[in-house]
């Protein structure tokens, strides 16, 4: 009986939607070994003017671009020279940007707070409708989930 070599024991590629704004994964992992998540900065708005108020509010919040000299692992990234910022990886309207992780992880918890905020405001709300109009009573049946990227729900 022949033994099974070892390109018939490795697993099938499975076919991926392609994502315009994947990242490589050698350049996510090198920054993230660095304390940075990245995401992506909209800095044109669609007419094709620059998005000056965007590019500053991201800014202020802690955010850097990525720059192509700065970024050896993508191979001919796409890129724009923009301004003051120098030669940033750019696809369509989006540049590159780091954010220090414990700043990201800060953000997240706030937005979540906030988030988690407004939605008893207005569950609070809709009881209290209920309440003062039993005839057409408000019920909150809802549910939410996260994607990120794919429609497959985040596990966050």
């Amino acid at each position: 009986m022949a033994r099974p070599t070892r390109e018939q024991e490795t697993r099938r590629k499975e076919w991926k939607e392609p994502n315009e704004l994947d990242v490589p994964d050698n350049l996510k992992d090198r920054l993230k070994s660095e304390g940075y998540e990245t995401r992506w900065i909209r800095i044109l708005m669609s007419d094709g003017k620059p998005d000056a108020v965007n590019v500053m509010t991201r800014l202020r919040e802690g955010y850097e671009f990525v720059k192509v000299d700065e970024s050896p692992e993508w191979e001919a990234p796409p890129s724009i020279e923009y301004g003051k910022h120098g030669n940033l990886i750019v696809i369509g309207d989006l540049a590159l940007a780091k954010l220090p992780t414990e700043v990201s992880d800060s953000r997240k918890r706030q937005m979540r707070e906030k988030t988690a905020n407004l939605t008893d405001a207005i569950n609070r709300q809709l009881y209290e409708n209920r309440q003062l109009n039993e005839r057409m009573p408000i019920s909150n049946n809802s549910k939410s989930q996260t994607y990120k990227g794919t429609r497959v729900p985040a596990s966050d």
